[in-house]
């Protein structure tokens, strides 16, 4: 667990500090703008294991998720222009796909949720 917050620390850092310039290869800046993903994909991965997340039905999970989402993003695209870059809304969508995945990582992983439930998650 202690790795997983490691890695967030520097996805996170990340998200304010250095990336691609315009001269860039687009190629290397559309990789550079997928690092959304993986961040929340792991933020939530590590939030549902929380006491607090962990009772949750799976309904109120995935809106308790989506709306926490939704606001962190949105902050750190306001935040993003005081440090020399632009608010994007396709990187809240990043935020909003990395933290499904996250979501159902952690659901594909409960051992409690029934097959039904696991059915479920493979259709996603």
């Amino acid at each position: 667990m202690k790795g997983l917050v490691a890695v967030i620390g520097v996805l996170i850092v990340l998200l304010f500090v250095g990336g691609p310039d315009s001269q860039d290869r687009r190629l290397y800046q559309a990789f550079w703008d997928l690092g959304h993903v993986p961040l929340f994909a792991l933020l939530t991965f590590v939030a549902c294991r929380l006491p607090v997340f962990a009772r949750l039905p799976v309904p109120g999970l995935l809106v308790v998720c989506t709306l926490l989402t939704l606001v962190a993003g949105f902050a750190i695209e306001w935040a993003q222009p005081l440090m020399g870059r632009s608010f994007e809304y396709a990187d809240v969508l990043s935020d909003l796909l990395g933290s499904y995945i996250g979501l159902s990582v952690y659901l594909a992983m409960k051992p409690s949720l029934t097959l039904a439930g696991r059915s479920g998650l493979y259709v996603l």
